[in-house]
Order: structure tokens, then C-alpha cells, then sequence
């Protein structure tokens, strides 16, 4: 008798911004507009930090507008964002997974018209499996709108921004049929989904951010395995080393 043994493929779920891309695509825009919009970008920010109701997201929806009246089309603020530079070694990576077989997610606070814009830009579109984000609308006038990712606030304790939690998104997937799951992030808001992750799992910390100072002081918290990384030829190394 001969027994096949089938191992399920790894999933890897990335942030966008700062994993992705070393870029923040909610301030990149803005500014390859013009100085005055990143600018007006700052000085709204500073204005409206304080505002529990005006966060974040509803401060790209603000841009977004200001961009529309500013005269930018869609497809001007697509072809700007296909300016953000994206380093060989991750499209490397990337390509590598997916041809072997595993599943490549993104969960991010950006939004879904600057991560598809990105991404077409690169032509990295078909190897994404799924992108959970803030939705982003094109007007008929070709206004971008961007909405929150949820109706009303979380309940978690550990995320700090209303918006998402990660630790929910991700904490599902652990229920599918891989072998393992690998979080890749930078950020503050991945510190919860990494929390979440098993003992099998494994999260892939940017040194010299949130996560990477969080993973190192939060250690005795963590199930998960952690592995730190500085420059993006790390994280190749890492990812495809981790399959």
C-alpha cells in the first residue's frame, strides 16, 4: 500500500503599506499631487486628530475630494500610483509563492483603489487571492470616495484605530486548510492579528516599527513564531525560506 501524504499550502497575508510597498500610498498620493495638497494633507490631520468621529479614513475621503476639485482624474491618480516603488526582491518574492503553490492575501487600512492601482501597475494583480480593505468608489463625475472598512468601531482592545481590526479578519483563515499561516506586517494595527497566530504560525516583523518593537516586548504573549526583518532582501530570504 502507498500512502500520499498532501500538505496544504501555506497562507501568507501581508500589509500593504511599509510590507508591500516601502511607502505609505494615503500620503504618497497627495503628495506627487502637490506640495499645497500634501501640505493641506498635514495641516487637516493636525486639525482633526483629536475628533473620534473624523479619523483616518474619513481624512482620505476628505483628500480624495480635494484631489477631484483639484482636477485629478482617476486615471491620473492610477498612473501616479504606479510611481510607488515596489523593490525587485519583493516582486520576486511574490512571484516565487505563487507559482508554488500558495495563497498570498492582503489585509490593509489603505483602501481598494490605491492597493488595485499599485498592483496593476506591477501586473501582480492575478497573484493576490483576496484584499480586504476600505472600499473606494469611483463618482460618475470621477470623484474617488473612500467609505471605512466597518459600519461602526470594533470592540478589540488592542487595536487602536476604530476602523479594523486585523485580529479579527485574520483570526478566520486560521480555521482553513493550510498548513500554516505567515503575517507579514509593520505596523501597529498587525500586532493583533499576530497575538492571534499558533504555535505553527509565523510572523514576519518589520524591525525598527510598531510591530517589530511589539513583537519584542510582547513576546511572552505571542503563540506564533517571530522573525524579525530590516531591508526587503530579509524578507525575501524569510518568506521563501518559510516554505
Amino acid at each position: 500500500r502507498i500512502w500520499i501524504i498532501i500538505m496544504a499550502a501555506t497562507l501568507f497575508v501581508f500589509d500593504f503599506d511599509h510590507t508591500v510597498v516601502d511607502e505609505n500610498t494615503d500620503t504618497f498620493l497627495p503628495k506627487m499631487c502637490s506640495a499645497e495638497l500634501y501640505e493641506e494633507l498635514r495641516a487637516k490631520y493636525a486639525e482633526t486628530k483629536d475628533v473620534p468621529e473624523f479619523g483616518w479614513t474619513q481624512l482620505m475621503d476628505y483628500v480624495a475630494q480635494r484631489m477631484h476639485a483639484e482636477g485629478f482624474q482617476p486615471e491620473q491618480l492610477a498612473g501616479l500610483l504606479h510611481k510607488i516603488p515596489l523593490l525587485p526582491a519583493m516582486d520576486e518574492a511574490l512571484r516565487a509563492l505563487h507559482t508554488a503553490g500558495h495563497t498570498i492575501r492582503i489585509v490593509s487600512d489603505a483602501n481598494t483603489f490605491y492597493i488595485d492601482s499599485v498592483l496593476d501597475g506591477y501586473q501582480l494583480t492575478g497573484l493576490i487571492d483576496r484584499i480586504v480593505t476600505n472600499p473606494c468608489t469611483v463618482q460618475d463625475n470621477g470623484c474617488l470616495r473612500i467609505k471605512p472598512y466597518l459600519a461602526s468601531p470594533h470592540n478589540c482592545v488592542v487595536c487602536t484605530g476604530p476602523n479594523m481590526c486585523k485580529g479579527d479578519i485574520v483570526e478566520p483563515y486560521l480555521s482553513e486548510a493550510f498548513e500554516r499561516v505567515v503575517y507579514i506586517g509593520d505596523g501597529g494595527n498587525d500586532i493583533c492579528p499576530s497575538l492571534r497566530l499558533r504555535s505553527q504560525d509565523l510572523v514576519l516583523a518589520r524591525a525598527g516599527y510598531k510591530l517589530g518593537d511589539a513583537v519584542v516586548e510582547r513576546k511572552d504573549e505571542l503563540k506564533a513564531q517571530v522573525q524579525l526583518w530590516t531591508t526587503y532582501d530579509d524578507l525575501k530570504a524569510l518568506l521563501i525560506g518559510a516554505v
